[in-house]
């Protein structure tokens, strides 16, 4: 039987293991690592609200005051140093990252990050900065509220890499132009902002030149889209590490993708949430975009599944 986490998590979450902040105590030598994509103020994100929530700007405000109860914050530098055995912490640490580099992050997160102190990394597409292209699942997310044909909406939804999306475009005979959203919305950071962001003394790491989901391309392409995008922040930005985050996730990536990639990046992350993993650069973090759950509930399932999962051997990644 197969246990999917986003089932199980919350009810566990809910069971009596204990209280949080021993939960969190236990596995402090797992730093805490929620990311998010966007902020949401008033109105929805045409590209973005059909498929999934972002938060609303209180909302990640108080995720943040949460967090900041059980976890000290800490620099994309101070985790590196961290998992290379260089310091350690006397308290349970986390660090915030956000993937895509959405306008939004810049508008909106930055301001509230800088207030509160709390450092961050932006993980950017290359491809994306100044508005040149827009991610395909985004532009699946505005085809499903045009009513196209009689295709339905969760049609466009379900797809989830490029090959699918070329397909499914070709074989409706759809054709759609993104360029009047990207020149009239400017969904993306520009070159520009992205280097303000680094001035504020925030950090920055590659994301993939185009966003494709891993599972679906050669080993030849991963390493391609994963070096060229660390090597673009490090010449485009001046950062003193090389950090990289996988696009959609990690799972199906095989071990000698690490190898390959082990003395070209400094850290990599995936998206499994709370978990050990196989490779000692890698690490998972926590996505905190579910809905309406509050940062209270997420993390409590993060760590009772945890619990859970170490009772049955599945609380590490492995990989063949």
């Amino acid at each position: 039987m197969r246990f999917n986490k986003e089932h199980i998590g919350p009810f566990l979450g809910k069971l009596p293991f204990g209280s949080l902040a021993k939960s969190i105590r236990k596995l402090q030598h797992i730093p805490f690592l929620p990311f998010y994509h966007s902020l949401e103020f008033q109105a929805s994100i045409p590209h973005i609200s059909p498929i999934y929530s972002p938060r609303k700007v209180e909302e990640f405000k108080n995720d943040l005051d949460f967090i900041l109860q059980y976890f000290k914050a800490i620099s994309l530098e101070e985790l590196i140093l961290f998992k290379n055995g260089e310091i350690r912490f006397d308290r349970p640490v986390f660090h915030l990252s956000f993937d895509d580099g959405l306008r939004e992050v810049y508008e909106l997160a930055m301001p509230i990050l800088i207030e509160k102190g709390i450092p961050a990394t932006l993980f950017v597409n290359p491809d994306f900065i100044d508005n040149k292209a827009l991610f395909f699942r985004y532009q699946l997310a505005l085809m499903s509220t045009q009513q196209i044909g009689n295709i339905p909406s969760a049609s466009f939804l379900e797809i989830r890499n490029h090959e699918a999306f070329e397909q499914f475009t070709n074989q409706y005979n759809i054709v759609f132009d993104s360029k009047p959203f990207l020149r009239e919305y400017q969904p993306y950071m520009t070159f520009s902002q992205v280097e303000d962001w680094v001035s504020k003394g925030f950090t920055i790491g590659g994301h993939s030149m185009s966003h494709p989901n891993y599972q679906y391309i050669s080993l030849e392409r991963q390493l391609e889209e994963t070096v060229k995008s660390v090597d673009y922040v490090m010449e485009s930005f001046q950062m003193k590490y090389r950090a990289f985050a996988f696009p959609f996730e990690d799972l199906g990536v095989k071990k000698a993708f690490f190898e390959k990639i082990e003395k070209r990046v400094d850290i990599s992350f995936g998206t499994s949430g709370v978990k050990s993993d196989d490779i000692p650069f890698h690490y998972q973090r926590t996505c905190m975009e579910k809905g309406r759950r509050t940062a209270a509930d997420i993390i409590r399932s993060e760590y009772a599944y945890y619990q859970w999962a170490r009772w049955i051997g599945r609380h590490k990644m492995k990989r063949d």
